[in-house]
């Protein structure tokens, strides 16, 4: 392979790394902060279960 070819292909190899790792580190943070907000919305939803309990028993 040529000293030319040999570049480009270098390049584009350390061009797809990034992007790999751009693309894996950005589905970590996704992830992450899905995680969060189930998190949230986990203990939340008790809270809404009491509320729609309670008018319930106030409409019956």
């Amino acid at each position: 392979m040529s000293v030319i070819g040999e570049a480009a292909l270098s390049a584009f190899l350390e061009l797809l790394g990034r992007k790999l790792l751009d693309s894996a580190l950005n589905f970590v943070a996704d992830h992450k902060q899905l995680h969060t907000h189930l998190k949230q919305w986990q203990s939340i939803l008790p809270d809404i279960q009491a509320v729609l309990d309670d008018a319930e028993e106030k409409q019956i």
